[in-house]
């Protein structure tokens, strides 16, 4: 239903919406600027989905929804952080995915089976996310979380020049207008997080 840019920058809402949702579920309170954060960012997604607009409304709303439950796994992984180890965090959440996999092949039947090279790009996909997802959990066991999360805004760049490569979709400029204003809230609400877990670094090293 969207075009992968498009599409990338609304799921990066999911940051956004942990900030509105983190003191209901994490009891953490929330800054001014972070709900103004959260604002803009929202701005730009419906930059992006531009209502009246050529974009797919059931794409945006399912795109948007996808975010949603990401934002909720965001929140659950930081609130069980200190309670269970990162392994079994990551085998409890890929066996309930296959468990919903298996309720979905069964109500939802293919009629036409995927040919060989279907099945191929498919098996790639999975092995790709299960690495990406094994990968981030060692990287957050080194790095702090405030370090990691801009690097998160450098998937959004990527998937405006793979949707000109592989799709030759390029975004409007309102739809780039909309990607830059989720990317600036974004780094707003993580880079002075990154910025004082530097000095706090450095200061540990001074000493």
């Amino acid at each position: 239903y969207l075009p992968l840019a498009e599409g990338t920058a609304i799921y990066f809402v999911a940051p956004l919406i942990v900030v509105i949702l983190a003191p209901f579920v994490l009891g953490e309170r929330v800054s001014w600027k972070q709900y103004a954060a959260v604002f803009v960012g929202m701005a730009g997604m419906l930059l992006i989905v531009n209502p009246g607009g050529e974009l797919s409304w059931i794409g945006s709303a399912l795109m948007f929804t996808s975010a949603c439950a990401y934002a909720m796994v965001q929140l659950l992984t930081r609130k069980l952080t200190n309670r269970v180890e990162s392994e079994q965090m990551f085998i409890y959440a890929a066996s309930t995915c296959w468990f919903m996999g298996l309720g979905v092949i069964a109500v939802f039947w293919p009629q036409v089976w995927p040919t060989g090279r279907d099945m191929f790009e498919m098996l790639l996909m999975g092995a790709c996310g299960g690495v990406g997802q094994y990968l981030l959990i060692l990287a957050f066991k080194r790095v702090p979380a405030s370090t990691l999360a801009p690097l998160n805004y450098f998937q959004l760049a990527l998937a405006v020049v793979w949707s000109e490569l592989f799709f030759a979709q390029r975004p409007s400029l309102q739809s780039f207008a909309g990607i830059g204003l989720i990317v600036a809230a974004g780094l707003a609400l993580t880079l002075p997080m990154l910025i004082s877990s530097l000095k706090a670094r450095s200061l540990r090293r001074m000493r």
